[in-house]
């Protein structure tokens, strides 16, 4: 168990942990701030940090871990009819 913890100083440099609006706890860049957005592009199952510049235009920031939603479980339930088209700058 020491050689995984001792592995936690890489995995986790230059990344932040972050609480979503529902309560999603995550782990993703450093630069994360209140008001950027998690989401799962179409056809994918990893979640990505975006930030809104206006407009509909988000800056990739880069993909995240987000517990609960790392495999496709975003995707339960949801009506995907109901999808979200944007710029990414």
């Amino acid at each position: 168990m020491d050689e995984i913890f001792s592995f936690v100083p890489l995995w986790t440099k230059g990344r932040k942990v972050f609480v979503t609006q529902l309560g999603f706890l995550g782990l993703g860049p450093d630069e994360v701030e209140p008001g950027d957005v998690v989401c799962i592009l179409s056809g994918g199952d990893l979640p990505y940090v975006v930030r809104s510049l206006g407009q509909g235009e988000f800056n990739f920031l880069e993909p995240s871990y987000v517990h609960g939603i790392m495999n496709g479980e975003a995707y339960h339930g949801v009506d995907r009819t109901q999808q979200e088209t944007f710029v990414l700058v």
